[in-house]
Order: structure tokens, then C-alpha cells, then sequence
């Protein structure tokens, strides 16, 4: 699980609870945020200027100009948060199933694109007023949304146009969506530059889909069950009978938390400024944040697995392939099982510290203490850290600056692929953090000799997981020398260490099995 994903919605909440525990006041990023949008906004508007002038001056306006310098800090300051445009949080803007949708929504114009021809338009819900609408909310970086709007633009061809219509949904420019286009065989228009229907219907991930018919959000169903007798039940009933996401409200901490009408749920366990709610279907999975209000730091979570919460208080203790969550970052002993932990129930979390015993460093000693005295009191379970196992595992580094390692590997093409050339394998607009990196691995663990325990490379390039890269790699490798020969060009290294594999033990406590 990465929180960064989830933080679009508001980063200043979202952030890991590893970096809130040295950040005392959220108002700076909130500035930040602030500033980046108005940065964000004044690029839009250059651009739009800049298309007009350009046939006229030959370049862009000094508008732009005078703020690419900025523009430029912002993007490699802040990678990750153009991905996350899209993503909101659950306000008293979200729009829920059920609910009709008023006129005055219906009538809104959105920006759209013809994925197929690449003529922009504007198009208004109300105009399909009488059939079923389908939004399908996608990203150019986002693999899985591919697959989903292909498969979406199948169904549509073989429904009546005149009783549906799919509409892509997408928060970038127009620029990004009219590259990602020519490579796709879509047939629908999509909205671009979207943040009205992405903050009316708030999802943690995409694909998202929002089903609509006569006004009214029928479903929201998951984007995989969706197939073409899912869609005609829905045209012809008005009827899902699909697995959907129903828990689309969350935490306001600006309110009382787990109050009425803020994640109402009963106390199952206090003790020591720490409160423990039962889950609560209505509201999504929510990682731990800090909050301060006038008198205490306030720490809380939502929906969060035992397996989850014992990963978070943990996780920067943990051996590095260890601190993503995979499932193999916990020793367990004496008949204790994966499947009995995952099968408790999910919990809410509030811990409350008061300012004026406030310590930072001991911050994140203090919450450990007493959600651990929670799993010994009302699970019997003991946690701790410890050396697990003696590994042997493989490194990327770098050898050059990483500006210098950016700018050689960031992609210059306008379609991801992969194809065969003259004994390499050549890897065109696909994300570091993924392709990248599993490329390295799958090369790493055919080399003979290497005798390493852990598969997973640890990465310490500081390359940002989601740029698009530009890569190749020879497709026979026969040992590690070969293989960093072939990377050097990017000013990349693997290298092989030795060290313990620290993870967290669960065992009963006194008296053994509690269920």
C-alpha cells in the first residue's frame, strides 16, 4: 500500500504516519497545496493563450515564459502530485447511489475529446438524459484503465447509441489525453481536465466507474465484474446485480470523530487515551494520520485490518522490502496464521495526546505502547521487532546526480511498449517504479551465482516510482557485471549486501489462544 496514492484528496491528511509523526503544524502543506494549484492554474491558462498566439508570434507568451522556470521546480519537486489529480476526498459535494442528480449538475459543459478522431467538443449529461450514462474515470498513466475502456468501448458497440453512452473521465490536459489517444482504439469521447465529476463521485482508485440512468446514480459498481449483460440489465431495469463500492463517506477531523454523522461506531476497547471503534461499512479504509487540535495531538484511522495496523506502527523498524506491506513482514508463532489475523475484525482508531506532555520523538513510541497493550488485552496477541533471518539481497544505486539520472531515462515516447531490437529488449513510456524496477529483478534472479534470499531489489535511486521511462536491456545476461554494464548508461548500479531481515513476531500471550 502506498498512502501517497490516497493523499490527492487532501495532502496534507494523507500523508504516512512516519512523516506526520515529525511535521507539527499541517498549515504549510496546505500553503504548499495552495500554491501549486495557483502555479497549476496559471500554466493552464498559458497554455490556452500560448495555442492562440502560436500561429501568430511563432512561440509561446511571455506569460509562460515568465513562469516555466517555476513551473519546472514544481514538476521535479513534486512528481507524484500531478498523478493524484484526481483524487478527493469524500466531502458534502459527493454524490451517492440513489441520489437524483439536480438540473443545474446535468446542464454543466465539460470539456470532451473524441478518442477516436481527436475533435474537441463539449457535451452535457443532460443532453443523454434518456439513456444509461456510464462514466469511466482514467489516467494516461494507469495500466488497468486501458483494459477497462477497451473492454468498455467493446459493450458499447454492440448496445443501441441510442439507449447508452460511455464517457471517459480524465483530470489531465488536453495535450496528455490527445497523445495517450492515438494509441488506444477508442470510440467514445472523453472529459478531460476534469475535477467536478471527480469530486462529485470521490473514489481511492482507478478505474472508477458511476452508472446514471434517468438522472439518478443507479451503481457504482467495480470496474472487473462489468461485462455486457450487466450493462443491458441496467438499461433495460434500471438494475446492478454487480459487486459495487458502497463505502464512500470518511472521516471529517475537523468534527468529532466517530460521532453522529462522522463515523458512529461502538467503543470496543479504551484505555490510556486510546479508544478502538468497530468497523464501519459505510465509511472507506483510512490510514492513520495526525491531527493537533488546541489541547492534544490527535492520532486516528478508519477500517484499518490487524495485519494493516500492526504493519503501520511497525514498518519503520522493518527491513526495507518489508516497510510496503507485503504479506511476509510478520514472524508468527505458536499456531498463529495469516488467515486468523485477517479475519478480525477491521477497527477505528483514535489516540489522543495531550500538548502538554508533547515529546515528538516519543511520539511514535508512545502510540506502539498502547496499541500494543490493545492486541495483548483484547486479542492476546504480543508484538515485537527483531532480527528475523540473515539475507542476501541485491541493491540499485546511483552513480550519477539524480537530475543527470532523470533526464537520461525520462520517456520521450507518446505510446508505452515493448519490443525486440538487435538483442535488446527496448521498454518505451512505461513507470520506473514498476517496469523498471521488475525488469532489473527478473534479470537479477536468472544470474547464476548470486545466491541471493530476497528477490525483491531494494531501491535507493530516489527515482520517483511513476516517471515515465525510456529503457533497454539486454535480453541474454549472464552475470552481474553484464547487467550493470547495460544500466551504466543511466548511471544506475546494482549492487549486492548482506544484513538482517528485521520483521514484527506475533505470538499469544500468557494463556495462549484468545479468540
Amino acid at each position: 500500500m502506498k498512502n501517497f496514492f490516497e493523499g490527492g484528496r487532501g495532502l496534507c491528511y494523507f500523508k504516512p504516519l512516519s512523516h506526520l509523526f515529525k511535521s507539527k503544524n499541517n498549515r504549510s502543506c496546505t500553503l504548499f497545496s495552495f500554491v501549486l494549484s495557483l502555479i497549476c492554474v496559471l500554466f493552464s491558462v498559458a497554455q490556452a493563450q500560448s495555442a492562440g498566439e502560436r500561429a501568430d508570434a511563432g512561440g509561446p507568451t511571455r506569460l509562460f515564459k515568465k513562469f516555466r522556470w517555476l513551473l519546472a521546480v514544481f514538476v521535479f519537486a513534486l512528481p507524484m502530485q500531478t498523478v493524484l489529480g484526481q483524487f478527493y476526498k469524500p466531502s458534502s459535494l459527493t454524490i451517492r447511489k440513489g441520489e437524483q442528480l439536480s438540473a443545474d449538475f446535468m446542464n454543466v459543459q465539460h470539456r470532451a475529446v473524441d478518442m477516436s478522431t481527436g475533435d474537441v467538443h463539449t457535451i452535457k449529461l443532460a443532453d443523454h438524459h434518456d439513456k444509461l450514462i456510464i462514466l469511466d474515470f482514467w489516467a494516461s498513466w494507469c495500466g488497468p484503465c486501458r483494459i477497462s475502456l477497451a473492454k468498455m468501448n467493446e459493450i458499447s458497440q454492440q448496445m443501441d447509441a441510442k439507449k447508452i453512452i460511455v464517457l471517459g473521465v480524465n483530470y489531465e490536459l488536453i495535450d496528455k489525453v490527445q497523445t495517450v489517444r492515438k494509441g488506444l482504439d477508442i470510440h467514445f469521447s472523453s472529459i478531460f481536465a476534469d475535477t467536478l465529476l471527480s469530486k462529485s463521485f470521490p473514489h481511492r482508485g482507478i478505474p472508477h466507474m458511476v452508472w446514471i440512468k434517468d438522472g439518478k446514480v443507479i451503481g457504482i459498481p467495480e470496474h472487473q465484474y462489468v461485462d455486457l449483460a450487466a450493462v443491458k440489465l441496467a438499461v433495460e431495469s434500471g438494475l446492478v446485480n454487480i459487486p459495487e463500492k458502497r463505502n464512500d463517506r470518511m472521516l471529517d477531523p475537523q468534527r468529532k470523530l466517530f460521532s453522529e454523522g462522522n463515523g458512529i461506531s461502538p467503543i470496543i476497547y479504551q484505555a490510556d487515551g486510546l479508544q478502538i471503534y468497530a468497523s464501519n461499512a459505510e465509511y472507506i479504509y483510512e490510514p492513520i494520520k495526525r491531527i493537533e487540535t488546541q489541547d492534544s495531538i490527535v492520532f486516528y484511522g478508519n477500517n484499518i485490518a490487524i495485519p494493516r495496523l500492526i504493519h503501520s506502527l511497525y514498518k519503520d523498524d522493518l527491513f526495507v522490502p518489508f516497510k510496503r506491506y507485503p504479506s511476509n513482514f510478520m514472524e508468527l508463532e505458536n499456531g498463529l496464521t495469516s488467515s486468523l489475523l485477517r479475519n478480525k475484525e477491521a477497527v477505528g482508531i483514535k489516540a489522543s495526546y495531550a500538548k502538554g506532555d508533547y515529546n515528538e520523538d516519543n511520539e511514535a513510541r508512545w502510540l506502539r505502547s498502547i496499541v500494543e497493550s490493545y492486541f495483548l488485552q483484547h486479542h492476546n496477541l504480543e508484538t515485537k521487532v527483531a532480527h528475523a533471518t540473515k539475507e542476501r539481497y541485491a541493491v540499485l544505486k546511483r552513480k550519477e546526480p539524480l537530475d543527470a539520472v532523470r533526464s537520461t531515462m525520462q520517456s520521450t515516447s507518446s505510446k508505452a511498449g515493448v519490443f525486440q531490437d538487435s538483442g535488446h529488449k527496448v521498454y518505451t513510456s512505461l513507470p520506473f517504479g514498476v517496469h523498471f524496477i521488475n525488469v532489473l529483478e527478473a534479470r537479477l534472479a536468472k544470474i547464476p551465482g548470486l545466491d541471493l534470499t530476497v528477490l525483491e531489489l531494494v531501491d535507493r535511486s530516489g527515482m520517483d516510482k511513476l516517471l515515465l521511462v525510456d529503457f533497454e536491456m539486454p535480453i541474454a545476461i549472464d552475470g552481474l557485471h553484464e547487467l550493470n554494464k547495460g544500466i551504466a548508461k543511466y548511471g544506475l548500479q546494482v549492487e549486492i549486501e548482506e544484513g538482517w531481515a528485521d520483521k514484527v513476531f506475533v505470538n499469544y500471550g500468557k494463556g495462549g489462544k484468545n479468540d
